[in-house]
């Protein structure tokens, strides 16, 4: 049979080996976390100011002047 003592210094040493685990996993989802919001945040910013909007009518503007002719593209970009 096997004495108490030794049964008890086993599981300290399993103990002592795992003991940073949640804090190490704690710190990666905090991380993946706010690296989440703060991207959020920027792309909030950045539509609220219009920059995806002026960005599709530049684009759009030169898409319709190289594929169609002077007038037509004159009518639809007024």
């Amino acid at each position: 049979m096997r004495s108490p003592t030794a049964s008890t210094a086993c599981r300290r040493i399993a103990a002592r080996d795992c003991a940073g685990q949640a804090t190490v996993e704690f710190a990666l989802v905090t991380v993946a976390f706010l690296s989440v919001v703060l991207g959020m945040g920027a792309l909030w910013r950045s539509v609220s100011a219009g920059a995806f909007v002026e960005h599709a009518l530049s684009c759009a503007s030169h898409c319709v002047t190289g594929s169609l002719p002077g007038a037509l593209a004159d009518t639809v970009l007024y």
